[in-house]
């Protein structure tokens, strides 16, 4: 009967012995997957802080400051102030755009994402800057950050027509 009990004893902690090796792949496994998005997300990080250096180039922030006041307080604007307006723009839909990549990797909380979509949201809403800036400039995002601004468009019944004609009649005080 010691013999029995002894032969059952082995087979259970060998079955539970296995099943920890198991557990501990899979743990390893997790594990592995969360340092690759980790590492795939300081990546991007770095690709957009490089674009975003670039594009800054394109500023002049004396230009912008007195550009925004003239917008904010609706008075009319040159066209290198409303073009110093754009490429800000430019720059904030690169910084929304790599949020939106975090995001997609699970490393943005969906509530932070939200808020971006509002901010987003107001801006092609309300921001001639960015309405110019995002159909002169979509192309050149992710096809998947365009799409969520599109849906985005569509969610919030907003139009944006995408014509040359509809660019140069956009209000520069709206």
């Amino acid at each position: 009967m010691e013999k029995h009990n002894l032969s059952t004893f082995s087979k259970v902690s060998e079955i539970i012995s296995a099943l920890a090796v198991v557990i501990s792949l899979i743990y390893v496994g997790v594990q592995v997957n969360q340092n690759t998005k980790a590492t795939q997300a300081a990546i991007r990080q770095s690709i957009a802080d490089n674009d975003i250096d670039y594009l800054k180039t394109y500023l002049d922030n004396s230009i912008v400051a007195v550009a925004s006041y003239k917008y904010d307080s609706e008075i009319g604007l040159s066209t290198l102030e409303m073009n110093q307006l754009v490429s800000q723009q430019h720059v904030a839909f690169r910084l929304f755009e790599n949020a939106f990549y975090q995001f997609e990797q699970e490393l943005l909380e969906p509530e932070t994402w939200a808020r971006y979509r509002v901010i987003i949201n107001d801006l092609l809403t309300n921001s001639t800057p960015a309405k110019k800036m995002w159909i002169n400039k979509n192309k050149q995002f992710t096809q998947s950050f365009q799409e969520e601004i599109f849906q985005l468009l569509k969610d919030n019944n907003l139009a944006i027509e995408y014509d040359a004609k509809s660019v140069d009649s956009l209000n520069e005080n709206n």
